[in-house]
């Protein structure tokens, strides 16, 4: 089950940020400073939240912040059921990302998704990597 995250779930977020992205994971203040002006989505089994999506949007367009999945639960189309879940509630909006030209699975995700490459981000990571940046038309619904 997807539902929008409320501020008192925003500790479950960064214990999942953590083991999402373990050597790159945003900080307590950056997941608490995003809910503030943006708004985010978990994925839930049963009483235990296992995915989440962090996003901003304005009347015009969405753009994805942060998805993860934690370890065990991945490969079970939960980043993609988060992803139509986002898409389906904002059926008028375009949504971005960006995402790390090496992260190959992430792409193909979001591909499967719909999204189009529109762009790159040279030098954009602190490893020097590009970003890619993409883009899921609110007119692919039409």
């Amino acid at each position: 089950m997807v539902k929008k995250t409320n501020h008192l779930e925003l500790d479950l977020v960064f214990g999942m940020e953590i083991s999402c992205f373990p050597k790159e994971f945003w900080s307590e203040e950056q997941i608490y400073s995003h809910h503030t002006y943006q708004d985010s989505i978990i994925y839930w089994i049963q009483a235990h939240p296992v995915g989440y999506l962090i996003y901003m949007q304005n009347q015009f367009e969405i753009e994805i912040l942060r998805l993860g999945v934690l370890p065990d639960y991945r490969k079970q189309k939960i980043a993609s059921q988060l992803i139509d879940f986002l898409k389906n509630t904002n059926k008028s909006k375009d949504v971005f990302l960006e995402v790390n030209e090496k992260n190959t699975s992430a792409i193909s995700l979001y591909v499967k998704a719909g999204f189009s490459i529109v762009g790159k981000r040279k030098n954009y990571y602190q490893d020097k990597s590009n970003a890619i940046l993409m883009k899921f038309s609110a007119l692919e619904r039409l």
